[in-house]
């Protein structure tokens, strides 16, 4: 054998080889996150045809037995049919972005490869598909000399147009307005029709360079398409956000097989075992869970659609959880198993005892609101120590500074006022937001003089700020004797003596 032709077919031989170990190595990457990213799964499959194929070509131009390469070439020949096929399919879940692709599209597409796959390996007793004529030919590498019959044909023209169909979803993709990575889809549809031509004219054409220029397509199919789906932005924050979710949720979660064994739970889930008792063992059973004579169930169960609800009471600490059971179907609407979603509702406690504690709190101050106080109004006459007083409290300018300084130093203006009022105030002494520029307050065995001491410390302590506008707070008040008399009235009596203080305020301003 010439030098080289020698050096061609070693290169080939090698360089073959290089694509194969790469494509195993992708398609191990893309087992290992087939879950996370459903494209994967496609390109794991077109990664495993890739690499036989190049295996077979590696194996065809480096064993040094040449009786071998007819049985080497009739092996790789059905992988060139699945490569095309599985480059299709992951070309159409891109296209698509479904998780699955049904069996009605996948099915027909195999019968081809499958035939492929019986007429290649019979090449010794029928030539369906191709005959070996026991030459060994060398233009520019060595392979065995061949006639192709009449399925060879029909091979690679199902090849062909897989691959163009496969490269047109692309192309399809990359011109769509809704698609968010349009260069990634373009980059891919561009290697996909260069992949495409250039595997029309390797048919016809025995160079080296057609040769060895499908090893260097087939890296850049591999690295292009694992990088681009590897790193889908999309794909992996919705995986990682429904895991999350299912981790981090409040909620037990438990899911079960159809044999009604636990498959999975989450993080709660595990408390869940630990709080209550539960010996878990794995593949434990969804009755013994629940029958181990630690609950005792309440009420009556119930349907939501398909949704089965009951609460249980745990009978050491008296927990009560809410229960929820579902099916979980696949998408032909087959019964695969369970899940339960299990809710304490000690935890709905904290979440309502907060969810009131945040309705009666003002969120820029952090103190008592309006509703707090129209909730508390009957019962502070009631339970207060008389004399008693109401004060309205308002800031000055406020309107003002907002408009000239910014809304951001008005609501340090609002903040800065009330901490000045509660700090002077008794642990029996109350204090609300009573609206946005006033605050109103409720004090406890007081007196005139009191009053006027309270308010005399709020206005030195006022003088005090250091801010680029008057800061000041006009204080109006009504003292209440008895419990009979009218809140509603005192306010009133308040507020008008508030506005008074504002009144004498401007006229006689503070140097």
């Amino acid at each position: 054998m010439p030098a080289n032709i020698l050096l061609h077919t070693e290169l080939l031989g090698f360089f073959a080889l290089a694509c194969s170990f790469i494509a195993a190595m992708l398609a191990i990457a893309c087992f290992y996150r087939k879950d996370q990213l459903k494209t994967l799964y496609q390109l794991m499959f077109f990664c495993i045809s890739l690499g036989a194929w190049n295996l077979g070509t590696a194996l065809s131009t480096l064993v040094p037995d040449t009786a071998l390469l007819p049985f080497i070439e009739a092996i790789t020949y059905p992988f060139v049919a699945l490569t095309a096929l599985t480059f299709f399919l992951f070309c159409y879940a891109h296209y698509t972005e479904k998780d699955h692709i049904g069996y009605k599209i996948t099915l027909p597409l195999f019968i081809i490869p499958i035939i492929t796959i019986i007429f290649s390996l019979l090449y010794p007793v029928t030539g369906f598909f191709q005959t070996f004529t026991g030459k060994i030919l060398y233009n520019p590498y060595r392979h065995p000399e061949t006639i192709f019959g009449g399925w060879f044909y029909v091979h690679s023209i199902y090849s062909y147009a897989l691959v163009c169909l496969g490269s047109i979803l692309l192309v399809i993709k990359s011109s769509k307005k809704e698609t968010k990575n349009r260069i990634s889809y373009i980059l891919m549809a561009l290697i996909s029709i260069i992949y495409c031509i250039q595997n029309i004219l390797v048919t016809f054409g025995t160079s080296f360079g057609f040769r060895f220029s499908t090893r260097i397509l087939h890296l850049l199919l591999l690295v292009i398409f694992f990088g681009i789906t590897f790193y889908n932005k999309k794909a992996t924050i919705t995986y990682y956000g429904k895991y999350s979710f299912m981790e981090n949720i409040n909620d037990t979660l438990l899911i079960f097989n159809l044999k009604n064994e636990l498959i999975y739970y989450n993080a709660t889930g595990k408390k869940f075992f630990e709080e209550t008792g539960i010996i878990y063992k794995p593949y434990i059973s969804f009755p013994n869970i629940f029958a181990q004579n630690l609950f005792t169930p309440l009420g009556k169960t119930y349907f939501e659609n398909t949704i089965e609800c009951y609460y249980l009471q745990h009978k050491d600490n008296h927990q009560v959880f809410y229960i929820e059971k579902a099916p979980i179907f696949d998408k032909k609407d087959t019964l695969l198993g369970c899940y339960l979603s299990i809710k304490n509702m000690k935890s709905f406690d904290k979440f309502t005892e907060t969810l009131e504690k945040n309705a009666h709190l003002d969120s820029l101050c952090q103190c008592s609101n309006r509703a707090l106080y129209e909730e508390e109004k009957n019962t502070l006459l009631e339970e207060a120590k008389y004399p008693c007083a109401v004060l309205i409290a308002d800031i000055d300018d406020l309107k003002t500074v907002n408009d000239y300084y910014g809304h951001k130093t008005g609501d340090e203006y609002i903040k800065t006022s009330y901490k000045i009022l509660q700090n002077n105030l008794k642990e029996t002494e109350y204090i609300y937001r009573y609206k946005g520029d006033e605050f109103l307050i409720f004090l406890q065995d007081t007196t005139d003089t009191k009053i006027q001491t309270f308010s005399d410390t709020i206005k030195n302590q006022c003088n005090k700020q250091k801010t680029e506008f008057n800061f000041s707070i006009s204080i109006g008040y009504s003292i209440i004797t008895n419990k009979k008399e009218s809140l509603e009235n005192h306010i009133k009596i308040a507020d008008a003596n508030m506005y008074q203080q504002k009144i004498r305020r401007n006229l006689f301003p503070v140097e």
